[in-house]
């Protein structure tokens, strides 16, 4: 075994002889497996709008129109972005359902993916998504990296 010193607090260390609880304390949390989220991995996108991804963000300040947060909503196939201001995250309902409308009329595409983090931004819209057709799923909580795309 090796001797390492290991930096407790900013001007505290400790002599330990280092072996696999090193490697165990290096690892931060467990890996997400692949099969989380199996049925997404099942959907062919083959057209711009079948598939976006989605996430709300803050600003660091206000608009004139009182707009401190924004929606984005991701294409999947070509990356393209679409960004709405939104005065609070309860705006989400409104901004998507403006969005959907948009797809709709100037591709004649019907929504049929969308993914985000697990807030609670799409809760709201759950039925209205049901009643079109809409699958919406949500990233495991605390992991950001499953939003990748619009993150």
């Amino acid at each position: 075994m090796k001797r390492t010193t290991i930096v407790v607090y900013c001007n505290t260390t400790v002599e330990t002889t280092c072996g696999d609880i090193c490697v165990q304390v290096k690892i931060t949390r467990k890996a997400i497996p692949n099969e989380a989220h199996p049925a997404e991995h099942d959907i062919v996108v083959t057209k711009y709008g079948e598939k976006f991804h989605s996430d709300t963000w803050d600003s660091n300040a206000t608009s004139l129109g009182g707009n401190a947060k924004s929606v984005l909503f991701v294409d999947d196939r070509t990356r393209y972005h679409h960004g709405y201001p939104l005065r609070k995250n309860a705006d989400t309902d409104k901004a998507y359902l403006e969005f959907e409308a948009s797809v709709l009329t100037q591709t004649g595409t019907q929504i049929k993916w969308i993914h985000s983090d697990n807030g609670s931004e799409f809760i709201g819209l759950q039925d209205h998504m049901r009643t079109h057709g809409t699958h919406w799923t949500g990233s495991a909580p605390h992991t950001p990296e499953q939003n990748g795309v619009a993150e």
